[in-house]
């Protein structure tokens, strides 16, 4: 008894001595509020039921989930606010964009089954960062998701919506293999451990459109694919928009002496993507890029954005989630 009665003092200096802080449960992405039909959580659940759930039969995961979160990173939850703007863009950039392209049962057949918003990027031991993955063609991963800065459509484009077209390839070729004949173009080329070393001209130039490319034949496949869709031309502000590209592959062979340059061989791998998605499943990928250079062109400042947005605010006009779209010529953290 008496080591008991000891501890009792000790363990009263140390609960005088913690500063709780009092958690908004009203906001909370890891505690589930009371249900309470005036609540934020609530109007946005009813809006992903509205907007994702019932059409596409897709689960937008953003409270934390332990158990579906890769533990080998050390990452934090996506603000609700943030979640918020990006579910908003998701369906006008993406979603809406198949239904209008493809057809409206594309996506409910083939889309993903979840996407999961990580508000930090997974960052990896060899210095690089993860933006995304594709798991067993059901669920799609998004991270740093708190650290865009969602006036700026061309990064949005880069580490998000890119990001989101690369990965769902991913899913359809998981789905219909690719054809066999795309792994023999640049075989012996391609390295693994290496890529994220390697410099944008020299893998141009070998044929890649990106280093990430250069890493292995299924991710130079859904590259070509994210990158002749979104790296539209006229946007001076990406690193390298598809035009710019071809003409610096074109300045060069994989091998010396060489006829083929990098151009050529990123066209012929460019030509089996169109074919493929074609005949698999129907996408002509000349349209879905220009629907999205239109859509991506009609928020590409801070006030087209703010309109954009606003009107998808009134068209779910029972939303009460606090938005991280306040543009007017701020950059929104």
């Amino acid at each position: 008894m008496k080591k008991y009665l000891l501890l009792l003092p000790v363990l009263a200096l140390l609960l005088a001595g913690c500063n709780v802080d009092k958690i908004d449960k009203e906001h909370s992405v890891i505690i589930d509020p009371t249900i309470d039909t005036q609540s934020p959580i609530y109007h946005f659940e009813q809006y992903l039921r509205k907007r994702f759930v019932a059409p596409y039969n897709v689960e937008m995961i953003y409270r934390w989930r332990e158990n579906a979160t890769v533990t080998s990173y050390n990452l934090v939850p996506c603000r609700l606010g943030r979640v918020d703007s990006i579910a908003h863009l998701t369906h006008y950039l993406w979603f809406d964009l198949y239904d209008q392209v493809v057809d409206t049962t594309f996506l409910k057949i083939y889309g993903p089954r979840m996407i999961q918003y990580i508000g930090s990027k997974g960052y990896n031991s060899n210095g690089t960062a993860t933006l995304g993955t594709a798991d067993g063609g059901i669920k799609i991963i998004l991270y740093g998701m708190n650290e865009l800065h969602l006036n700026n459509i061309n990064e949005l484009n880069q580490y998000a919506f890119h990001v989101m077209h690369h990965e769902f390839s991913h899913i359809l070729h998981q789905t219909k293999t690719y054809p066999k004949e795309f792994e023999f173009i640049s075989m012996g080329m391609y390295d693994p451990d290496q890529w994220q070393n390697q410099k944008d001209t020299i893998v141009h130039r070998r044929g890649f459109v990106s280093p990430y490319a250069s890493g292995a034949p299924r991710e130079d496949f859904v590259e070509v694919i994210a990158t002749y869709v979104t790296n539209y031309v006229g946007r001076p502000e990406q690193a390298w928009h598809w035009d710019e590209i071809l003409e610096d592959a074109a300045k060069g062979s994989p091998l010396p002496g060489d006829t083929i340059t990098g151009a050529d061989i990123i066209l012929n791998k460019l030509e089996i993507c169109r074919a493929w998605l074609k005949d698999k499943y129907a996408i002509n990928i000349d349209s879905l890029r220009n629907e999205v250079m239109r859509r991506q062109v009609g928020i590409e400042t801070p006030e087209k954005m703010d309109s954009i947005m606003n009107e998808l605010y009134i068209k779910d006009s029972n939303q009460r989630v606090p938005h991280d779209w306040d543009f007017s010529g701020l950059d929104v953290q």
